[in-house]
């Protein structure tokens, strides 16, 4: 068989690695277009239409790669956490690096690396993908699937953040991993959605400051059973 002068030999498979690499990147284009979408949108303004519309895609694309909506809905939330974990690995680097080789972390290298991810969290560009993760949090409370799919994901942050408090040293590191994510959560998302009244920038000081008081809160929680 000829196409366009090119003559292919039968007995040379196709390239499917080649093919399934594409495959990937696009399915990773569709679900960065849904976490754009939902930020711009709303949950509800997510349809194969508009994400094909959005990517400037021929309709159908999207349909063919996530056939269901709310597979649609999941890969965004799927590559929405992936992304904040790969931002987690980079900013946490040093830290991540002792505790793979089997080092101890000192509270001072962490909140360097809680610093940097502070800083990373409230950049203007990461409105969106601030914006869509609380459109997911949302539809997480009314769907079992996207929900079910939320503790999954979670999961991984968490027991390595806990993983890293046991390193340093507390004595309840679940406690104090839990006790993290909510400041870490709770500063970025208040960031975007109301004015801040605070007078200086957070710093280098303030976090370790906060992961001191995080270890003294877990440690008495395990003392006294709270």
């Amino acid at each position: 068989m000829t196409i366009q002068g090119f003559k292919r030999d039968p007995s040379r498979p196709y390239n499917a690695p080649g093919r399934a690499l594409a495959a990937q990147r696009r399915k990773e284009k569709i679900a960065d277009a849904v976490i754009e979408v939902i930020a711009t949108h709303g949950a509800r303004g997510i349809t194969h239409r508009l994400i094909d519309a959005h990517l400037g895609f021929a309709e159908g694309v999207t349909s063919y790669y996530y056939p269901r909506r709310t597979a649609l809905l999941d890969a965004g939330f799927t590559r929405l956490f992936e992304n904040g974990i790969a931002e987690f690995n980079l900013c946490y680097k040093p830290v991540l690096e002792r505790l793979e080789a089997g080092e101890p972390i000192d509270i001072d290298t962490m909140a360097v690396c809680a610093f940097r991810h502070g800083e990373l969290l409230v950049q203007p560009s990461r409105r969106n993908s601030t914006i869509a993760r609380l459109e997911f949090y949302l539809l997480a409370t009314r769907d079992p699937e996207l929900r079910a799919a939320q503790l999954r994901l979670r999961r991984v942050h968490f027991d390595l953040t806990a993983e890293i408090f046991a390193n340093l040293g507390c004595r309840n590191p679940k406690r104090a991993s839990a006790e993290l994510a909510i400041r870490s959560r709770g500063d970025y998302v208040t960031f975007f959605l109301a004015p801040s009244f605070e007078e200086h920038p957070r710093n280098v000081a303030y976090y370790t400051a906060l992961i001191r008081h995080i270890i003294d809160v877990s440690n008495l929680a395990a003392d006294t059973g709270a």
